[in-house]
């Protein structure tokens, strides 16, 4: 039996896999043994109901400060192990679908069963459309076009690896529309799965930085058997056991609680000091009222009386910004938005280009941290520099600035 565990974790694997081909990359809505629930059936073009304005859509939202990189997809990465627990890009990605196009409805994680699901391992989430609805199917229809568009920018900016519409499948590595064949044809949802980049939303529509190594994903057993899951973005064969202590926070612990009302204890108050309120550890009205408050008010999260993880990842970004740049290294000659947000926190002329000026605050900052004045910012030293600064007013994106959506538009 598989057991479904929380945050950093360890998991027994069994029945370790090995990665999926192209024609067994898809969601897994019935099969059996160890292997997803459909294929594809070769290329095709995307199928889409002609614009009717009696079934009017809004277009994709746009973002004015994306960089000009788009992000590195790197390989399939196959579900290997039971970790049920939605991963914080599933959820603001699910937000964000409701937001836009007026339909909230959807689903992510799922009871693991004997064969492969991205949704086992909290990285797949199904969004409830009708494709025989004529509004539905143009929602549908323009979501997964926005996506795909231009070999699938979009959806690299969000790290996703499957799209699955209406018969038909997409994967943003070149291999474009493909029909798809299954026990679920895809027309009552559509299904996106993402990386592991994209489920712990360390891509550039996120963080305004492009994945230039992209994340292989966790390791599937250690020497006693079990799978670890890290914070920490693999980029080699190394597997690591436990992350860096600059990755970790005051939230770290507690990324995969579910809390409400009633609940006392460590979590409640780490809680209420990211809300702002008394933070006694018990969660009364008054915590539930600021939950929801803040909920309500940012662009990532829905209205709602529990915490989530995408509410964990937030209030992280609050308290520590630079928490998406940590696993960065940032040097003189770098350009981008990690580099706004270093000149951000050293008060310096924030142009988005590491110069002599910049490396120069570097390393007087590291001198003052007690750090050798190399001036290039590593991870320790990006948690350095957030020390004292929670709540500095960051330069967008939302990632680091929560509730900024000022950069949020919708096209013509």
């Amino acid at each position: 039996m598989w057991r479904a565990v929380v945050g950093v974790s360890m998991v027994p694997a069994v029945a370790v896999v090995t990665p999926a081909s192209a024609d067994n990359n898809d969601d897994s809505n019935g099969s059996s043994g160890r292997s997803y629930g459909g294929r594809s059936t070769g290329p095709t073009t995307l199928q889409l109901l002609p614009a009717d304005s009696n079934f009017p859509t809004p277009g994709g939202p746009k973002r004015d400060d994306l960089p000009d990189g788009v992000d590195l997809p790197g390989a399939f990465q196959s579900n290997v192990f039971c970790d049920p627990q939605d991963r914080p890009g599933l959820q603001a990605f699910g937000a964000l679908l409701g937001d836009q196009w007026d339909r909230p409805g959807y689903t992510t994680s799922r009871t693991c069963l004997d064969m492969k699901s991205d949704h086992y391992d909290g990285r797949a989430i199904d969004w409830q459309l009708n494709a025989f609805d004529p509004q539905d199917r143009r929602i549908g229809d323009e979501v997964v076009a926005w996506l795909s568009a231009n070999d699938g920018e979009m959806a690299k900016r969000f790290g996703m690896q499957s799209i699955i519409w209406n018969n038909q499948i997409f994967r943003p590595d070149g291999s474009g529309w493909q029909g798809y064949v299954g026990q679920s044809p895809h027309t009552d949802h559509v299904h996106f799965s993402f990386s592991w980049d994209g489920a712990m939303m360390r891509t550039s529509w996120w963080t305004g930085v492009p994945v230039e190594m992209p994340d292989l994903g966790p390791c599937g057993v250690d020497a006693s058997g079990l799978a670890v899951i890290t914070l920490q973005a693999r980029a080699d064969a190394t597997c690591a056991t436990e992350d860096p202590t600059y990755l970790e926070s005051a939230y770290t612990p507690y990324r995969g609680e579910v809390i409400a009302e009633g609940a006392e204890g460590p979590a409640v108050q780490v809680l209420q000091q990211g809300l702002g309120v008394e933070d006694d550890g018990i969660f009364g009205p008054d915590t539930k009222a600021a939950l929801v408050e803040f909920t309500e008010d940012h662009p990532w999260l829905e209205a709602r009386e529990e915490t989530s993880a995408t509410l964990w990842h937030v209030l992280e970004l609050q308290d520590y910004p630079t928490m998406p740049y940590r696993s960065m290294q940032t040097e003189e000659g770098d350009r981008g938005y990690q580099v706004s947000v270093l000149q951000t926190q050293l008060d310096v002329e924030v142009d988005g280009i590491f110069g002599p000026l910049t490396a120069e605050a570097v390393r007087s900052a590291q001198e003052e941290a007690g750090l050798t004045p190399t001036g290039i910012v590593d991870g320790l030293t990006w948690a350095e520099l957030d020390a004292g600064i929670a709540g500095a007013e960051m330069p967008v994106p939302p990632s680091v600035h929560g509730g900024n959506v000022s950069s949020w538009t919708q096209n013509d």
